[in-house]
């Protein structure tokens, strides 16, 4: 099985604690959250943010995905423009 080649790198993981919650009750690991954000499956953004992305591999800016995995459930995966970070956080925690 090949995988699709990665296009950053996220530094470290953090999670909030509430997200990890969330993400064992639905039994969704968060480093396939990680897996499909570093090879460019942004998930649910608009064409405006997925070009920011695009543009934000060239220029060092933050990356932004989004996803929901389940009714009810939305989801933030943020790398921050230095790469050492990358936050998995429910959408209503604020980034």
């Amino acid at each position: 099985m090949t995988r699709e080649p990665v296009l950053f790198q996220t530094g470290d993981i953090r999670i909030s604690r509430r997200c990890l919650q969330v993400l064992g009750a639905i039994n969704l690991h968060p480093l396939s959250l990680i897996v499909r954000h570093e090879v460019g499956d942004w998930g649910d953004l608009d064409d405006g943010q997925r070009a920011a992305n695009v543009e934000a591999l060239a220029v060092r800016n933050t990356i932004v995905s989004r996803y929901r995995p389940a009714e009810g459930i939305d989801l933030w995966v943020i790398t921050q423009d230095d790469r050492v970070w990358t936050w998995i956080l429910l959408s209503d925690e604020g980034w």
